[in-house]
């Protein structure tokens, strides 16, 4: 039978069209975001998971600790307690694990009034095999995680002053390092100029399933944290299990928002074969009077309400997914910002006093290094 009123037809394939268009849009976006994102922390974070201990700025005062039992103020042990890590490489997901000796923290001071406190390290052999790609510190050269380089206005390259509170003081070159959410990294020659002494105090991982890497991440560090209390949480899986997060949930908030314009357009699609069945009700008693029963009747119409959501289902998929694909690629890079990253979106994994200024800068990183102030 021919459709009396194409326009009216026309309206609500288009209808149909730009809602499952627009709900296919957000699918394709995230995942093409997601998949930019995540080749972006695997280029920029070298690790799975670092654990660090919780320790406090450098007591100028008294730099051999504030509390009873070589224990600091605000009950942070110094370096991990007995058994760490093995805990960490006893956890579900942990393929392996390294323990690595950190120095007491030490001003990295860029300029008057702007510094920041982190421990040090060197990468160990152990710490090569656990990581993705190889980080490279020279000597005369300093590694800093990301956050601490913006949180002092640092671009690779410049030079900082690393003024220990026991030991050698340094002028060292700036590169990025994210080994761990706040340690620095020097190169072995570097840390023997430093002359310090070091303690037991970061932990890498290398996860078996990255897909599941929030369960492992809470299993570990709700095992760690009695024994370590203000632990502190990095590494690329954090970042990415936090992105995830927000984006499942952009993605569901959008997805559930633009299902009431597909239920609207669905419900147009009904209205035109009401009204279409209505305008033709001379054609359709003529078919009956031909021997056309009720039942074939019914599939006619049930096949023509299928064609026209089929027209709108194909076209909006097309236009969707070449909208994006055209636009953006398959992967194209999103830029890792700290307001993207800020907050504690769904994973907890905050434990203990974080004694910094600066607030948290991910669910994953339990601290983050301090703002930029005045070592005096």
């Amino acid at each position: 039978m021919r459709e009396r009123n194409p326009a009216r037809v026309g309206a609500t394939v288009g209808a149909l069209l730009i809602a499952l268009g627009l709900v296919i849009t957000v699918q394709v976006g995230a995942a093409t975001g997601r998949a930019g994102a995540f080749a972006q922390i695997d280029e920029r974070y070298p690790v799975d998971l670092s654990l660090q201990s919780a320790v406090l700025e450098a007591d100028l005062s008294n730099p051999n600790g504030g509390g009873p039992g070589g224990q600091r103020e605000g009950g942070a042990l110094v370096g991990f307690a007995p058994g760490s890590i093995d805990v960490v490489r006893a956890a579900d997901g942990v393929a392996s694990a390294g323990l690595l000796q950190v120095t007491e923290p030490v001003i990295v001071l860029a300029g008057p009034g702007v510094f920041s406190q982190l421990p040090v390290t060197t990468v160990t052999a152990e710490a090569e095999r656990l990581m993705s790609r190889p980080v490279n510190v020279a000597p005369g050269e300093i590694g800093l995680p990301h956050d601490a380089l913006a949180g002092m206005r640092l671009t690779p390259g410049t030079t900082v002053q690393v003024l220990p509170v026991l030991g050698n003081a340094q002028v060292l070159r700036v590169v990025e390092a994210n080994l761990g959410a706040e340690v620095a990294i020097v190169h072995p020659d570097t840390a023997r100029d430093l002359a310090m002494t070091t303690r037991p105090g970061l932990i890498l991982a290398k996860l078996t399933d990255l897909a599941a890497s929030g369960t492992s991440i809470q299993q570990v560090t709700g095992a760690l944290q009695p024994a370590n209390p203000g632990l502190v949480v990095g590494g690329g899986a954090v970042q990415k299990a936090n992105l995830a997060v927000l984006l499942d949930g952009v993605s569901l908030i959008l997805t559930g928002l633009l299902a009431v314009a597909v239920l609207v357009a669905v419900a147009g699609v009904g209205n035109t074969l009401g009204l279409s069945v209505l305008e033709r009700t001379r054609e359709s008693a003529l078919l009956r009077a031909l021997g056309l029963q009720r039942s074939a009747l019914r599939r006619m119409l049930l096949v023509e309400a299928l064609l026209l959501s089929l027209v709108a289902v194909v076209l909006s998929l097309t236009l969707g997914v070449l909208r994006l694909g055209g636009r953006d690629g398959p992967a194209a890079p999103v830029r890792l910002s700290a307001g993207a990253r800020a907050g504690r979106l769904g994973l907890e994994l905050r434990h203990g006093d974080v004694g910094h200024r600066r607030r948290s800068a991910g669910v994953g990183t339990a601290r983050t290094p301090s703002r930029p102030g005045n070592p005096g």
